[in-house]
């Protein structure tokens, strides 16, 4: 192994990343779910993601475009966009470069490079790339982003800099190899796609209550028919599946990171019952809550 490979042991979370360069950029494996579970459900978050496969072949969702990807390539998913990624093979697992825009783009805003990189961000044709070490900027990408592997694992007088130098760097390989496409856009996101960000922010900020399908019509400002709908098309799940599964995302962080009974779990994560939040989880993960919190135990 080179100076330049990214290892699969890595043990890093988001949890405690590492380095006073974290408000700008985080890197770690990817969580444990993927390992334990083999998926990671949709979600989103405003960080940008570049998902870098260490091992195995992963399947990653986002905003509806399927892409597999093997070990050595990258999965880049936007600000913002809903997503998911899958296991292909047992132990197949990825490195996360989580890079933050509301810090990076006015970090440039005083030589004007930020109107590079607002475009992008903003831009619907670029909810995601399979990067590929097919032409000359995507293979530099790839190298960019093992050299800030290499440096944030290190920690070197100055990596900071170092790092700080390779994003730029990395932004200009990315918008100048995609320059016309960037040019010949139709930025203008879909009214589906704004509806959806919505339905799903109010889930991620009332998951812990009871929410009726008329909740989220209401705050969408549309009808009960039109929100079932609208999970179907751009989820392809159901409005009530993708709250329990939800739910059970944020139950499995309480079993990971905290000592929590089950049953105080199970209500803190808006299940009812303590039968009935073990019978989903079971369903879902394919073991019981107390098995996975043992298992984690044994992983760590």
């Amino acid at each position: 192994m080179n100076n330049f490979d990214i290892p699969t042991n890595v043990k890093w979370t988001n949890e405690n990343s590492r380095g006073s360069i974290s408000y700008l950029i985080d890197v770690y494996q990817d969580p444990q779910n993927l390992t334990l579970t083999g998926f990671i459900k949709m979600h989103s978050h405003p960080e940008i993601q570049l998902c870098y496969v260490t091992r195995g072949e992963v399947e990653f969702i986002v905003e509806n475009i399927r892409y597999t990807a093997a070990k050595g390539e990258v999965v880049y998913i936007n600000s913002n966009c809903i997503h998911m990624s899958r296991a292909l093979e047992q132990g197949s697992t990825y490195v996360c470069f989580n890079i933050k825009p509301e810090y990076l783009i006015p970090f440039l805003s005083n030589i004007d490079g930020h109107r590079y990189i607002y475009h992008f961000l903003h831009d619907s044709n670029f909810a995601s790339l399979h990067i590929r070490s097919e032409t000359g900027w995507q293979e530099k990408v790839i190298q960019l982003l093992k050299n800030i592997y290499r440096l944030y694992q290190e920690q070197t007088f100055a990596y900071e800099l170092q790092i700080v130098s390779c994003l730029v760097q990395l932004w200009y390989e990315m918008i100048h190899g995609n320059e016309e496409r960037i040019l010949d856009r139709d930025s203008e996101e879909t009214l589906s796609q704004k509806r959806i960000k919505r339905a799903l922010k109010y889930i991620e900020e009332h998951y812990q209550e009871t929410i009726e399908l008329r909740d989220i019509a209401e705050e969408l400002g549309v009808s009960n028919g039109e929100v079932s709908r609208l999970f179907k098309k751009m989820l392809n799940e159901t409005c009530f599946e993708h709250i329990g599964n939800y739910r059970i995302m944020r139950s499995m962080d309480l079993l990971n990171y905290t000592d929590m009974s089950i049953s105080e779990i199970a209500l803190k994560t808006g299940f009812n019952s303590f039968s009935y939040y073990t019978k989903y989880f079971k369903n879902k993960v394919g073991c019981s809550p107390s098995v996975y919190r043992n298992q984690i135990k044994q992983h760590e």
